[in-house]
């Protein structure tokens, strides 16, 4: 099961497809890109049988920020030796100032739940920025068909 909370570009804030550095780590495909607002949010995506669930609280994040979340091909992803992908989400937050990845800490955290019949208790998740390259969330709580991660 992965997770990205990727780097966003472009000046418009417009998203027209996933943000490069997505792309680099394999995650193609745009499933939304939504305005929140910072009254609070929530946006739901779906992909390769997987749903995730972004959840912005009050106060997270500036009026006109684009949420953006983007999916990969689990069987093409490469999370390196000995993890087998399950389900995969990349998710940008773009600054509507300035078009680029929201440069901030995220107070109250950001949640995104993701559900997938298949994730099971023993499942772990983890951050891949590039091919190969990962490291574990470790407070990721995962149960039966569901893994829940915060961002800071």
């Amino acid at each position: 099961m992965l997770t990205q909370l990727a780097p966003a570009a472009g000046a418009s804030g417009l998203q027209t497809g996933p943000p490069p550095s997505a792309v680099g780590a394999g995650y193609t495909t745009l499933v939304t890109a939504q305005t929140v607002m910072a009254a609070g949010s929530t946006v739901t995506g779906s992909a390769n049988g997987a749903t995730a669930t972004v959840t912005v609280p009050t106060g997270t994040v500036p009026d006109g920020t684009v949420l953006v979340i983007s999916a990969g091909a689990p069987g093409l992803l490469n999370a390196g030796p000995g993890l087998t992908v399950v389900a995969d989400f990349s998710i940008a937050l773009v600054d509507p100032t300035t078009g680029l990845k929201l440069n901030s800490y995220f107070n109250p955290p950001i949640s995104v739940s993701i559900s997938e019949p298949s994730i099971v208790p023993a499942d772990s998740v983890v951050i891949l920025f590039a091919p190969g390259q990962t490291t574990a969330v470790s407070d990721a709580q995962v149960t039966q068909g569901q893994a829940v991660v915060t961002f800071t």
